[in-house]
């Protein structure tokens, strides 16, 4: 399940976190397990696969190929970006999601064969194992789904665990039996570890292009991007742009951070000049804080949610947002949860591509309408101002 996470986050840059991506990630999974279950079985019916040994020789190359996933699908997508959506969707996980859930799926039969006595015993070996292994994806999926990714990324923490499994069966296969030739592959899986995991990959610059500062986490990946461009009289400028998975949420003058381009945050500006109440307003989704600054001009009181903190950190360091007490979690169940009411709710929540359908739903309208004063208002973004 962790490489399942891994590899639909690993998508999100080239092919969008769409529906599409995830049933191509769940199809692939599934297909994964469904041979990896076959090929492990079948190979316990062959002599020489039979020794406990194997078993951690395909951990090992489980470890392996988890370990070499991240920099293996930057490769690979690089590639098929100019494919058709799905052909690039499925050839790419093919090559980099497919390999390690076809080794770890291998290892269960393989475990199930060397522990049955009897055959009256198989169904409970069986029974046991996948048990075992369940429980198993269950802690990592919620330590990986709310902590780890959310603090680390994704690409550094797959790695460590890849290494960390090519260690552990590196270590059982030499102290099983020492040869020189088991050091040797050891050695040099280390190698590739230390090769894979301190590989520092500088931000690329392209022509008239900077990339000021990236990151994986809870959305996907974040970047800062600075980039020259030319105002209307013809006069170069720098423009810096905040974008998630490589659509962008904001854009400014680089020299004056708090200063958005977007038509639909000035267009935004002048409709709040014309509202009646001017205390108290609600902000679902930072952005780059372009809104949050011309809000809290406007209003005596501010308050936002945002789900990913590190676009509250990009804000301020990148964006001359001010710093406040942001809300970091999920815009849905912060409107469901809140007894306050506001004199203006805005809804500023497409995710890359995406618009989150549980915060445009009449359910959420409903909500937010108990949620506004008396002649309290709400303004939705989605794609323009509503």
């Amino acid at each position: 399940m962790v490489t399942e996470i891994a590899g639909a986050k690993l998508l999100s840059p080239f092919f969008g976190a769409s529906i599409y991506s995830w049933a191509a990630t769940l199809s692939i999974t599934l297909f994964a397990l469904m041979t990896g279950y076959y090929a492990g079985g079948y190979l316990t019916t062959k002599p020489k696969f039979q020794s406990a040994e194997k078993i951690v020789w395909v951990f090992l190359l489980s470890g392996v190929s988890v370990m070499l996933m991240p920099s293996l699908a930057k490769y690979i997508m690089t590639q098929t970006i100019t494919f058709s959506f799905f052909s690039g969707l499925f050839i790419s996980e093919v090559f980099f999601l497919f390999p390690p859930i076809f080794l770890m799926a291998m290892i269960s039969p393989l475990i199930i064969y060397q522990i049955t006595q009897k055959a009256e015993e198989s169904g409970k070996s069986s029974g046991s194992i996948y048990a075992l292994s369940t429980s198993g994806g269950i802690v990592f999926t919620l330590l990986v789904g709310f902590f780890i990714i959310p603090e680390y990324g994704i690409s550094n923490p797959v790695q460590i665990i890849g290494l960390c499994v090519s260690i552990i069966a590196m270590a059982v296969l030499i102290k099983q039996r020492f040869t020189y030739k088991r050091l040797a592959v050891g050695v040099s899986i280390l190698l590739l570890d230390a090769a894979v995991l301190f590989n520092s990959h500088p931000l690329p610059s392209l022509e008239k292009m900077t990339f000021v500062d990236r990151s994986e986490g809870l959305l996907g990946e974040l970047t800062v991007v600075d980039q020259a461009g030319y105002t209307p009289e013809g006069r170069p400028m720098k423009i810096r742009s905040l974008r998630t998975n490589n659509v962008a949420q904001n854009s400014v003058l680089a020299d004056r951070p708090t200063q958005s381009l977007l038509y639909y945050v000035n267009f935004t500006k002048q409709i709040l000049k014309t509202f009646p109440e001017k205390k108290s307003a609600l902000l679902v989704g930072l952005g780059a804080g372009s809104l949050y600054k011309i809000m809290s001009e406007q209003y005596k009181e501010v308050a936002s949610v945002e789900l990913d903190k590190r676009i509250y950190d990009y804000g301020i360091q990148y964006f001359g947002m001010a710093e406040h007490d942001n809300v970091i979690d999920d815009g849905r169940h912060f409107i469901n949860t809140c007894e306050k009411k506001f004199d203006l709710i805005m809804l500023d929540v497409i995710v890359g591509e995406n618009v989150p359908e549980q915060m445009i739903s009449l359910e959420s309208f409903k909500k937010c309408h108990d949620m506004l004063t008396e002649n309290g208002i709400m303004v939705i973004e989605n794609g323009a101002v509503y």
